[in-house]
């Protein structure tokens, strides 16, 4: 949720921007005791903790829909349209979640597309351009597949001896790249979580350093994150 942070920093939200926000949210914490309940967390944590993974599932899909609708009509179309499209990409996240296709490379890529994406209704219900908006959810979407694709061809040399990833990454670095041109301070400010996402794939560090790995990575997207939302603040352009 790394862009619901720098968005949250740029302007201070209206209510239906908060009703947007709080859905994604909910939507996003809705996902585990769903996962729990489909059996991927294990068929002994599905058997033992239905009950309780119902009540928050219930739960959290109650205050996502609430607040998620109660924004969708008090908001301008600008935020309906983009609700829209983040609803089309989510519901292409449950399909994953039901064929188990979650944990694929393009299932996680998706999934971090849509949690990129998930922002953008809120970010324009508080008055934010679209071009704006889209520029700062694609750069986050950007970075955060880099990281997905680093970490897996991290894994998948210490269990098979290969490199993976490579093409994916050049493509989405050459992504990157391309959108430099358009805004090169928001790329600027996703540097740091790309260079060490590029180190920890080309380093390979052993597996028994790849907690403290993960950490640096979050760190770098939290660094970047806050640097997004100072340069966007300093450039005052909405």
């Amino acid at each position: 949720m790394a862009p619901l942070l720098t968005l949250v920093m740029v302007q201070r939200p209206s209510l239906p921007a908060c009703g947007y926000y709080l859905a994604a949210v909910a939507a996003f914490l809705a996902h585990e005791p769903a996962a729990t309940l489909l059996g991927q967390r294990g068929t002994r944590e599905a058997r033992q903790g239905a009950a309780s993974s119902w009540r928050w599932l219930f739960a959290w899909g109650l205050l996502a829909l609430v607040s998620g609708g109660a924004a969708f009509i008090t908001s301008a179309s600008a935020p309906r349209v983009a609700a829209a499209v983040v609803l089309a990409l989510a519901s292409v996240c449950v399909a994953l979640l039901l064929l188990r296709r979650e944990r694929t490379a393009l299932g996680e890529l998706w999934v971090v597309l849509t949690l990129s994406y998930a922002a953008l209704p809120g970010a324009l219900a508080t008055g934010l351009p679209w071009r704006l908006g889209l520029l700062v959810v694609s750069t986050h979407a950007l970075a955060a597949a880099i990281g997905i694709l680093a970490v897996r061809g991290l894994i998948a040399r210490f269990k098979t001896g290969r490199r993976t990833g490579i093409w994916g990454l050049s493509l989405l670095l050459c992504a990157l790249g391309a959108e430099a041109r358009l805004a090169p301070s928001l790329v600027l400010s996703a540097l740091p979580s790309t260079i060490v996402a590029v180190a920890l794939w080309s380093l390979a560090p052993h597996p028994r350093h790849l907690k403290r790995a993960g950490w640096t990575l979050a760190a770098a997207t939290l660094t970047m994150s806050v640097a997004m939302a100072f340069v966007i603040r300093a450039s005052a352009r909405f």
